[in-house]
């Protein structure tokens, strides 16, 4: 039973997907249907803990638990890269949206709920629950009657892409206007939509640098919230175009271990 052994014991007992572009792992969860980014330390943490189990489970195992040190977990770590690697494996599938009570499916001429599965490959969800008869009165009288008719069926449809995690008209919504006409409650609105955890702030003055833009990687909405009106004549704010238009940009990010890591991918 040696390191490749645990590696394989353990991709076995677990949905766990390795991702070699962002060096990560990502454990999928049953309560929302999503992949979770999860450390090495954590994975260190639970081989750890798994040896031990074994150890006091296993008849006649019990020097098992000698050997959870950091080199012999390390090493299970590396086999387990390999065994579960997937090279993009969150690529945008258009015609599902996952959302808190399941999959949906637009596949077809009607939107279908589907159920939670490991196989549908997701990282980002909608944390709001799909009700085909719910309607929303308050954000219509408040804040739709606000702009003119052309405006609003605009911001529904564009509401309607960032829930595809796709910018298929390769734009970007500017929203101008006097004070108090409802411009930061659409921008909350839409970040609540998509999930907090799927935003970042845009920062255009930052986007030259590589690290700037590994920071968006893996979001699905970038808000510049009460910006000032100079922020598109920042230097950085050209590489907008490319961000929209899905163009190949090279970004990098930091490790835990202050390693630079290179990432090349679609905005």
């Amino acid at each position: 039973m040696n390191e490749p052994f645990w590696a394989a014991l353990y991709a076995v007992e677990n949905r766990i997907i390795y991702e070699p572009r962002e060096n990560r792992f990502y454990h999928y969860s049953d309560n929302d249907g999503l992949y979770h980014h999860v450390s090495e330390h954590h994975l260190l943490r639970q081989l750890e803990e798994r040896l031990l189990t074994a150890a006091r489970s296993w008849s006649g195992f019990a020097k098992l638990q000698l050997f959870r040190g950091a080199r012999q977990l390390s090493g299970i770590v590396s086999h387990l890269k390999g065994r579960v690697e997937r090279e993009d494996a969150f690529g945008v599938n258009r015609d599902l949206i996952h959302v808190a009570n399941g999959v949906l499916d637009l596949s077809g001429e009607t939107i279908q709920l589907r159920p939670f599965s490991p196989d549908l490959l997701a990282r980002n969800g909608v944390p709001i629950s799909y009700d085909p008869k719910a309607t929303c009165p308050q954000f219509e009288s408040e804040l739709l009657i606000l702009l003119e008719p052309d405006d609003r069926e605009l911001l529904l449809k564009f509401f309607g892409q960032l829930l595809t995690e796709y910018n298929s008209i390769q734009r970007l919504l500017v929203l101008e206007g006097l004070p108090e006409t409802g411009k930061s409650t659409t921008a909350e609105i839409a970040k609540l939509l998509v999930g907090t955890r799927n935003c970042a702030e845009l920062r255009t003055k930052h986007l030259e640098g590589r690290f700037e833009i590994g920071r968006l990687w893996g979001r699905t909405l970038v808000i510049g919230a009460d910006v000032p009106p100079w922020f598109l004549n920042q230097e950085g704010s050209y590489r907008l175009k490319s961000i929209v238009g899905g163009d190949l940009l090279d970004a990098g990010k930091k490790s835990s271990a202050g390693r630079t890591q290179e990432i090349a991918g679609r905005s």
